[in-house]
């Protein structure tokens, strides 16, 4: 009966409308309409960087203080290995740069994998593949611990050709042995942690490893002075901290509520579609560990998490800016770096010696390392980015190709055809990492994002509904007149 029947409402005054008291008034208001696009676009913009810079570094700041948290776990052991005597130290050296390289960095690497599978499911609302992602990921850890464990039962063989010394040899082998369980243990913390902070939850990791390192000095001094455990004491004690981590990040999931809806439980759907995490992995098993690469590696984390976010929930714009400011915000950590390592050239052998020419080849090296940080920390925050995007692998072929085939060559030029020893060699790490910044960010600027943005939405299964959210937006404001009248359907 109402069919075709419009009523026409007369507005009595404009939805817009400006009333002007002076000529100053009009004038004022013309010169504001009438400034160049080009400072409202730049005004524009920076809002948009500060806005970035702050939730880039809500998650960077907590990984950094995580970082530098776990890297005072390894500086605890050593202190106690240090008062045990030199075989001890040597030997326990030994064992935690093997246990790095041939275990820990190998579970990191492939936990990776789902780093930007599941910051791009957050931003895509995808819960329950975060969740499957989570279980596949530690299954693939537990499978991957038992190689690494058979190789550190067996590794008496490997130490005693290396060291030449059966006393170090024999230490760095119970070291490794009585560390195996800590792998079973990181095949639940590396995916756990990624899991977490993809979704912007960084403040339980920082709390585990507050309380993880609290309770390390004691426990290393309780199984060393009180029951003469040796070398087997600090591997132990290292254990224990990492079933504490573990403790307090299972209590936070189970009583916060955060896996209600993206976790969706152990089926046998975990034992299949292994490969996406697999590809993403592979590419990232190879990783360096320091003190000062805790800043680094936490920004890099950092874009990796807001890059996948902003592609999952198909916002390409926002994943450029955030990409921008991680590979500015990178650039002043490795300023700042590279400050710190050249105030510190004549005091941080102190710490650890008191031998002259090793003080004067720390005092003459630091401040090429500092070097090496103006170019480490952007190519490695930007390799964050590559990790967001999932685009590990194109990061890895960079990083050999820059490392192997512009250091390397560098470094035996400087270090060994000139004579300049250990500070060439490290002339040739930072030759390679100034040419990988240059060409991370050639790649960065000839992103097509919004081409990114389709990938995410397809390794996802989504199809957002961002652009969906949009058209609604506008179809209601579109629904307000802002002429004097308005139509209303009857």
């Amino acid at each position: 009966m109402h069919e075709n029947n419009y009523v026409i409402i007369q507005s009595s005054t404009p939805l817009l409308s400006h009333e002007y008291d002076t000529k100053e008034d009009i004038i004022h208001d013309d010169i504001i309409e009438q400034q160049p696009y080009s400072k409202r676009f730049a005004r524009e913009n920076f809002s948009k960087a500060l806005k970035e810079i702050k939730q880039l570094y809500m998650i960077a700041v907590p990984m950094i203080l995580t970082g530098l948290l776990m890297y005072g776990k390894s500086a605890i052991s050593m202190f106690f290995m240090g008062k045990m005597g030199k075989s001890a130290l040597a030997g326990g050296s030994l064992a935690i740069s093997i246990a790095n390289i041939s275990g820990y960095s190998v579970l990191s690497g492939l936990a990776s994998g789902m780093e930007g599978i599941s910051s791009q499911a957050f931003g895509a609302r995808q819960w329950r593949l975060m969740g499957q992602t989570l279980n596949r990921t530690v299954l693939i850890l537990l499978l991957a611990s038992f190689p690494i464990s058979l190789i550190w039962l067996k590794s008496h063989l490997f130490f005693l050709y290396w060291c030449k010394n059966p006393v170090v040899a024999a230490t760095a082998t119970i070291y490794l042995t009585f560390s195996i369980p800590s792998l079973i243990f990181q095949s639940f913390i590396n995916p756990l942690k990624i899991y977490l902070r993809t979704q912007k939850i960084t403040k339980p990791l920082m709390i585990s490893a507050v309380i993880a390192l609290a309770v390390h000095v004691p426990i290393n001094y309780y199984l060393v002075y009180h029951h003469n455990l040796g070398i087997r004491a600090i591997a132990m004690a290292a254990t224990l901290t990492d079933v504490i981590i573990l403790v307090v990040l299972a209590a936070y999931l189970a009583f916060s509520g955060v896996c209600k809806r993206s976790w969706p439980g152990w089926s046998l759907e975990c034992f299949t579609e292994w490969k996406p995490i697999l590809c993403q992995s592979i590419p990232s098993c190879i990783s360096a560990t320091s003190l000062i690469y805790q800043f680094p590696h936490s920004m890099n984390q950092a874009a990796s998490t807001r890059v996948g976010n902003e592609l999952g929930a198909n916002q390409p714009n926002k994943a450029k800016t955030a990409s921008l400011v991680a590979l500015w915000c990178g650039m002043l950590t490795g300023i700042g770096a590279m400050a710190f390592m050249v105030g510190m050239k004549d005091l941080w052998g102190r710490i650890f010696t008191a031998d002259k020419d090793i003080l004067a080849l720390a005092a003459a090296t630091l401040p090429v390392v500092g070097l090496c940080e103006l170019g480490n920390c952007p190519q490695t925050t930007t390799c964050g980015v590559l990790k967001g995007s999932a685009r590990p692998t194109l990061a890895a072929f960079i990083n050999l190709i820059t490392f192997y085939g512009v250091g390397l060559p560098v470094a035996m030029l400087v270090g060994f055809k000139m004579g300049e020893g250990l500070v060439g060699l490290w002339y040739g790490l930072f030759a390679a990492q100034i040419v990988c910044l240059l060409v991370m960010i050639v790649v960065l600027i000839t992103t097509d994002w919004k081409k990114q943005a389709e990938r995410a939405q397809e390794l996802t299964g989504s199809t957002n509904n961002a652009e969906n959210n949009n058209i609604n937006t506008n179809e209601e404001q579109i629904s307000i007149s802002t002429n004097e009248n308005v139509e209303v359907l009857v």
